[in-house]
């Protein structure tokens, strides 16, 4: 009996087609194998010509006898003769040099023989010749003219000879073009493409083909030193154009960071104003990375690499003296870093590094991920290794004058810049080496990538973090480590050569990553700028929401320092941190939730008498609450604790889950009697009531209130004065819930931080589990109150969209904690409707994310469910006794645990929610002058390749590269541009642009044909000049000044008018003159 089995998925359609067509497509390969006519009479008409030869890398040749395919070849000679050979019955594969009569290869005089060469001669050496296509053992008649030696002709015929002294094998340039695309874009190594020619070759004995790879290394080696040389412009003399870069500098370079005296401007370094001071900054990231290590070998070959310190790594021989001479990192600074963590510092683990001789490498980067300068480590990652990287980098991008140093500021991000900066001024002031950048190394600060900085302790996040650095913007410093995972695949192959030949492949590789940056640049730029522009404007609302919510408070709060940091016992105390060590305990925060959640007790509640003489005491003015709302509240109660005993089942739960049914049956009790009273006319219909229900489950009991019946039913039955009444009870219940959930959501946080630092034994385990999930309970109790109090609003004639009361769920309630520190990626992160407001519902908000292939984006708008009346909080005073102190005894009297912590947490919040809004308005404004200077570089390099095309008209090839060069720089100029002005900004030139744009390297020669747009997404995308914010180099300074004094503006309203503002269609306005800046404000951003 057959067993069963699963049916199969159905094929894609395509792969259903190919399955159709299969033998089909089998038949046309197999005819590949044969071809028509052989045997038969060449068409030549030559005497006993057959047609035997084919050509399987011409199209549409046809059988021809072999004459006819030396005539038909003699300007692509690399292509195999297949021979068909009747006896075997199947082709030969023949270089042409083995058919009959063949010559082999002439050298010169375009194909033809030399006619100093005699007839018929044939060498009788063989040479070896590498293509494409696979390695030629053929013949090869140099000329005889006097033009040039061997090595000569041979490279004017595009073949590069393995040695310049009689040369007996070359490699074709088609063929070192195509390994190096291959090996950049894929990693793939030298060993691996010789092997894949020799199987191209002969697919079956591929071992017998010739093994050209020692030779191949060497002459890739030349070619690429040749290749960048002439890129960068070196073999033309480009350097008289670029005083400050070092000479023969061959690396490429970041356009969009600063240059001095190529793409900055006087106003840029006249910019004095320090909370602008990001706008003319230096960004560098510090990374190493042990995967590039290198093998200790006792017979490595000493080669040298052909840069010589011309690009990322520095002159070998000196930096070799450096690190030998530097036994430690100055005086008392090979310290261990107090993060106790990184183990970089300290040479990590010895053992790791046995058998190398270097340790890997560490990279210098800008923040737009472009490679600087590199260094090998030894042994680990030293502070002299990233010092002497550090001043390459200077040295690289050039040294600024006095004046251009003056307003200089710079930001340095590094994985253990918490012990990096403690001597690092010292260091360079100290060495000789060093020296001559001491005084731009003054100008820096020092950060810890964000999600490094989480490794770290907790201190380093408020003293290194950039989300808490004035002028810092989105630098976040993890760019530093998205090189590795493409540098990787070079690891196995670098550690393996000599070392002179692994700086030149990584050089290599680098300044190939580099280059695909700087195509790309002005997308990535354009893409940073839409998403600054965005969050800027969606912080700013969330800013006010907070303003609005807090306005008893800021005023206060706004007095306080933000780059204040004090130690207190080792800890650092600042405005976006809790006072370490002076949170309360989860228990005091259980206990404190139960209090500040519920407030007075259910059952002393319970003991008041209930009167039917009067609907408001009846229904509202019950002294402490409504018995509406307490009916309400112990529902949900019993709901909640209902679904938590379905899940846990423990006595506690069941135990609790009887006393709240108990006690609302007394309740409802009650009811049913004031309600007799009050409204008679819904007894026939309490009396349809399962009795059943009253015994087993009392909360799924309908109340038969006003908010039970639809329009029509309460106006037949007389209830509409009452449904007003409770519409009003409710309304003022739902802004409680309100309150209470929010605080609610503040001590679970709280409570969850604390478990997870204080939680060990099993004791205290399942004494925190068991308040965890009790405070759960109350959590979705009130959510849930809060949820059916606005159901029954809307029953009442609440719309279903009211913008300020909004359903809640999980992810509403959501908030990012104070108590812990910042996590990577909460700036795109958002606190839920609870905190924030309708228009960024946590279940469809955008998160900004950089755009891909779009040019167009919208900004969010952000406005707060607030209560109309925020309560009033404990004074600061109160709030700064309790942190400095730290004497919870010395405030009970005064104050509750939670108020302490309620209104700390508030404040946390607050700060951290302006540093997050003032964060990427800085980012914005810094993305602006980086499309300047990346578009002041482009036609920077375009007039120099074009005046270097000039000056080299004595070689016409050499003048053709460089104004090839010219135009790719004017159109990347004139994407870049494009791509601003679909951002909404069109940068105005000092001077006209004076040539046509037409530098693409392909042309269609379709004069029809449109002209490329940036991204074929993007077609039809245009946008006049005059719906764009016109920018020049004197007008952008004043711009960005004038955005950011209308920020202050909103700001200072914010703060000092909370009360002022108000909603509509969910945004935020105020009743005075500042709703205008607002709108301005997101008219800067996105003017289109």
């Amino acid at each position: 009996m057959a067993k069963d089995t699963e049916p199969e998925e159905p094929l894609p359609q395509l792969f259903q087609d190919f399955e159709a067509k299969k033998e089909l497509i089998a038949n046309i390969l197999f005819q590949q194998n044969t071809a028509e006519g052989l045997g038969e009479a060449c068409p030549c008409g030559t005497l006993a010509a057959t047609r035997t030869t084919m050509c399987r890398e011409c199209w549409n040749y046809s059988a021809a006898c072999s004459t006819c395919f030396i005539k038909s070849h003699v300007h692509s000679p690399m292509h195999w003769a297949d021979v068909w050979s009747p006896d075997r019955g199947f082709f030969l594969r023949h270089d042409i040099s083995a058919l009959p009569d063949s010559p082999g290869i002439y050298l010169g005089h375009g194909g033809s023989p030399c006619p100093n060469v005699a007839l018929g001669f044939v060498p009788k050496e063989t040479f070896t010749i590498i293509d494409t296509n696979g390695i030629h053992s053929t013949k090869v008649q140099f000329c005889s003219c006097g033009i040039g030696d061997r090595a000569e002709q041979l490279l004017n015929a595009r073949l590069f000879p393995g040695t310049f002294r009689r040369p007996r094998l070359a490699f074709s340039f088609a063929m070192l073009h195509d390994f190096h695309v291959h090996h950049l874009t894929s990693a793939l190594p030298a060993y691996d493409y010789i092997a894949a020619l020799r199987h191209l070759t002969d697919g079956f004995f591929f071992k017998d083909a010739a093994n050209p790879y020692d030779q191949f290394r060497d002459v890739f080696k030349m070619w690429r030193i040749l290749e960048a040389e002439m890129r960068a412009g070196q073999l033309h003399g480009i350097d008289q154009f670029f005083p400050r870069r070092p000479p023969g500098n061959l690396a490429v370079m970041c356009p969009a960071c600063i240059e001095f005296g190529v793409n900055t401007t006087d106003a840029e370094h006249a910019v004095c104003d320090p909370s602008l001071r990001h706008l003319y900054q230096l960004l560098f990231t510090a990374d190493g990375n042990f995967q590039a290590n290198h093998y200790l070998k006792t017979n490595d070959p000493k080669l040298i690499s052909f840069y010589r310190g011309r690009a990322f790594f520095p002159g070998d021989p000196q930096y070799r003296v450096f690190a030998r001479r530097v036994k430690k990192d100055g005086p008392g600074t090979e310290q261990k870093t107090t993060c106790s963590y990184l183990n970089a510092i300290n040479k990590q683990e010895k053992k790791k590094f046995i058998g190398t001789d270097i340790s890997g490498i560490l990279n210098i980067q800008c923040s737009h991920v472009f490679v600087v300068s590199t260094v090998d480590l030894q042994y680990g990652e030293r502070f002299l290794n990233t010092d002497y990287a550090w001043h390459h980098a200077f040295l690289q991008r050039g040294l600024p004058t006095k004046e251009e140093l003056k307003n200089l500021s710079g930001l340095f991000s590094y994985d253990i810049g918490c012990s990096y900066e403690v001597y690092a001024h010292s260091r360079f002031l100290a060495r000789e080496e060093l020296s001559d950048v001491a005084d731009v190394v003054a100008k820096f600060e020092y950060c810890v990538p964000l999600v490094h900085v989480s490794n770290h302790k907790d201190n380093c996040m408020y003293l290194y973090s950039s989300a808490y650095k004035t002028c810092a913007g989105h630098f976040h410093g993890e760019t530093a480590e998205h090189v590795w995972p493409y540098s990787n695949q070079f690891g196995g192959q670098g550690r393996q050569m000599c070392n002179g030949n692994r700086h030149d492949l990584y050089i290599d590789m680098f300044n190939y990553w580099n280059f695909m940056k700087l195509v790309q640049l002005g997308a990535q730029l354009y893409n940073d700028l839409i998403r600054a522009a965005a969050l800027k404007d969606e912080k700013l609302h969330i800013f006010i929401s907070h303003c609005v919510s807090y306005s008893d408070k800021v005023v206060e709060w706004n007095q306080l320092s933000r780059d204040e940091r004090v130690t207190r016992r080792k800890e650092v105390c600042c405005v976006y941190r809790h006072t370490p060590s002076k949170l309360p305990s989860q228990t005091r925060i259980y206990q404190a939730l139960v209090q500040k959640a519920e407030g007075k007790s259910m059952p002393l509640l319970l003991k008041h008498s209930i009167s039917a003489r009067n609907l408001q005491y009846a229904f509202i003015m019950l002294p402490g609450d409504s018995l509406l709302i307490l009916i309400a509240n112990t529902r949900q109660q019993i709901i909640c604790t209902r679904a938590a005993y379905l899940q846990h089942e423990t006595p506690t739960l069941a135990k609790k889950l009887k006393e709240l049914r108990d006690m609302l049956n007394t309740t409802l009790t009650r009811l049913r009697a004031v309600q007799a009273q009050v409204t008679p006319q819904v007894a026939e219909d309490m009396e349809d009531v399962d009795p059943s229900l009253e015994n087993d489950t009392p909360e799924d009991l309908p109340l038969f209130l006003p908010s039970h019946y639809n329009p029509a039913d309460r106006l037949a039955k007389g209830l509409t004065a009452l449904g007003s009444l409770e519409y009003q009870m409710l309304e003022g219940a739902a802004y409680d819930s309100l309150a209470k959930l929010r605080t609610i959501v503040r001590l679970l946080s709280a409570m969850g931080t604390d478990s997870k630092k204080n939680d060990y034994g099993q004791a205290r385990h399942t004494r925190s589990k068991t308040q965890m999930i009790d405070s759960n309970i109350r959590f979705e109790t009130c959510m849930a109150q809060y949820n059916a109090t606005r159901k029954a609003m809307i029953s009442l004639g609440l719309p279903e969209d009211d913008p300020t009361l909004k359903k809640m769920d999980r992810n509403a309630t959501r908030r990012k904690s104070t108590t812990e520190n910042r996590a990577p990626g909460d700036t795109y992160r958002t606190d839920g409707l609870l905190w924030t407001g309708d228009a960024i519902d946590a279940g469809n908000r955008l998160t900004h994310r950089p755009l891909i292939n779009k040019q167009s984006t919208s900004a969010t708008d952000a406005v707060g469910t607030q209560s109309s009346q925020p309560k009033k909080r404990v004074s600061n005073a109160e709030v700064n006794a309790f942190l400095e102190e730290g004497k919870f005894q010395a405030l009970q009297g005064r104050m509750s645990i939670a108020n302490v912590y309620d209104t700390s947490g508030n404040r946390v919040q607050w700060f951290r929610a302006e540093a997050d809004m003032i964060r990427w308005q800085e980012e914005w404004e810094r993305k602006l002058i980086e499309f300047l200077r990346t578009i002041r570089h482009y036609d920077k390099m375009a007039d120099v390749w074009e005046s270097l095309a000039g000056s080299s008209r004595s070689s016409p090839g050499k003048a053709a590269v460089a104004m090839k060069a010219s135009r790719r720089y004017l159109e990347l100029g004139r994407r870049c541009d494009n791509i601003f002005r679909q951002a909404g900004y069109v940068y105005q030139r000092p001077r006209p642009t004076p040539r046509a744009f037409n530098g693409t390297t392909q042309q269609s020669l379709d004069p029809a044909v449109p002209e490329q747009a940036v991204d074929s997404s993007d077609a039809g995308c245009r946008i006049s000049d005059d719906e764009c914010q016109t920018l020049e180099d004197s007008t952008i300074i004043p711009f960005i000044q004038s955005a950011r004094n209308t920020l202050s503006a909103v700001i200072h309203d914010a703060i000092h008018s909370a009360s002022e503002y108000f909603r509509i269609d969910g945004t935020w306005h105020q009743s005075n003159r500042r709703t205008a800046d607002i709108d301005k404000m997101q008219d800067l951003s996105s003017p289109v």
